[in-house]
């Protein structure tokens, strides 16, 4: 599956919110060695995300598959 900047933008967070702070996210994605920019365009493979190992990462991609 495809991750997208939709999915980013739309997983549900504590208190009600939506999305993940970008501001974060562009450091999460230097330091895997991950192109934001073309992320944000064009989406990433699930096991991009799942190899980081990171609980955000792997809660984003559960709640993409859920969608």
């Amino acid at each position: 599956m495809i991750i997208t900047l939709t999915h980013l933008k739309s997983i549900p967070r504590a208190g009600g919110a939506h999305g993940y702070c970008n501001k974060v996210t562009r450091k999460f994605f230097e330091r895997h060695g991950m192109d934001w920019n073309h992320f944000r365009k064009h989406g990433l493979p699930e096991e991009d995300f799942v190899k980081t190992g990171d609980a955000m990462a792997l809660k984003l991609v559960e709640f993409a598959n859920g969608e």
